[in-house]
């Protein structure tokens, strides 16, 4: 059955024409109408159950998102310094099970990753949603989500649109887009936006967040209910006045929690580091600490609904990598983000 909301995904479609424009801002959309819903539409990612119980109350909720670097092959060693994949699934699952989150939002998880996460988490979470993307397990956006809360709607992905993306003469490791999942109470969005440097990626982060936020201001208004974004936006905070974080539009539209509790740009504050992947890949580590190390993982919520949520707290997880540790010990070049709150 087709979720009726997913005919705004097509009525946004015209959205990706203004990727490149960084002077031109996203126009404001009007209401889709039912002419503008295709024949057919597919849900863009498998779905799988598991044992794990539904939880019949929340008093509190908690939630957990992580760029994992579980990509296949020997990508992870390229792209993060770490081991491959299938060598940490067990202790990330350990982790996950550790701070038992109600909802575990994952970037950089493949079908075939994604897929031992669920083996070794699956008595622990009842849904689970793997191998998203235009062409699920295959051109994937790198998404991953575990959920204990009972199923209210269909679960959307969307895919950005190719000029939304960073164009690349090369085959895309990974195909971009947002996953939307409805609560009793809340909407829940994850996404790992595009790569490269502020002035190769920065315009395409702009507009994908853009593209984001107008996709899930129309979904409140159909659904009357708050949401919340978090994943791995690869918005550089250097806390400079000029750096990529003040100019992407964050600061107008969404609460950072943690950018108002943590402003400065050190080693307590980083959710990312670079040093892994040089040492890993023999690479001589840069003197500028903008390029060792990142801020670029988010937890945000819509200003428009930020009293909506009640006692929000935002930890970061710094036990994921240590760099006085060995490579082998590290679980992902990211730290996780620990959201609680009540509603």
């Amino acid at each position: 059955m087709v979720n009726p909301l997913l005919k705004i995904t097509f009525a946004l479609a015209a959205i990706g024409s203004t990727a490149a424009d960084e002077a031109t801002p996203l126009p404001i959309l009007e209401t889709p109408t039912e002419t503008e819903l295709p024949d057919e539409t597919k849900p863009y990612y498998y779905y799988e159950q598991g044992t794990g119980l539904e939880k019949d109350s929340f008093s509190s909720h908690k939630i957990m998102t992580l760029n994992t670097c579980m990509l296949d092959g020997t990508l992870p060693k390229k792209y993060g310094g770490v081991t491959p994949a299938q060598e940490r699934t067990s202790r990330l699952s350990d982790f996950i099970r550790t701070y038992n989150p109600d909802i575990f939002l994952g970037q950089e998880v493949t079908l075939e990753t994604g897929t031992l996460l669920y083996n070794e988490l699956k008595d622990q979470y009842p849904h689970f949603w793997i191998g998203m993307g235009i062409d699920p397990g295959n051109e994937q956006s790198g998404l991953f989500v575990a959920s204990k809360y009972p199923l209210v709607s269909e679960p959307l992905f969307i895919p950005f649109s190719e000029s939304m993306q960073r164009p690349t003469d090369e085959k895309r490791i990974l195909e971009r887009g947002f996953f939307c999942l409805e609560t009793a109470d809340y909407w829940i969005v994850t996404s790992h936006l595009e790569s490269g440097s502020p002035e190769k990626g920065g315009s395409y982060r702009r507009t994908q967040l853009q593209y984001i936020t107008q996709y899930m201001d129309l979904l409140t208004e159909v659904t009357q209910k708050p949401y919340l974004v978090a994943g791995d936006l690869n918005i550089e905070r250097t806390a400079q006045p000029n750096d990529e974080y003040s100019q992407s539009g964050i600061a107008e539209s969404y609460y950072d929690f943690y950018t108002e509790k943590h402003p400065e740009f050190n080693e307590t504050t980083f959710t990312a580091t670079n040093l892994l992947t040089f040492r890993a890949n023999g690479e001589v580590e840069p003197p500028e600490e903008e390029e060792r190390n990142e801020i670029d993982d988010y937890f945000l919520i819509r200003k428009t609904f930020k009293d909506r949520f009640n006692a929000f707290q935002v930890e970061l997880l710094s036990d994921t990598y240590d760099l006085n540790q060995p490579l082998s010990e590290a679980l992902s070049d990211h730290r996780a983000y620990l959201a609680e709150f009540s509603l």
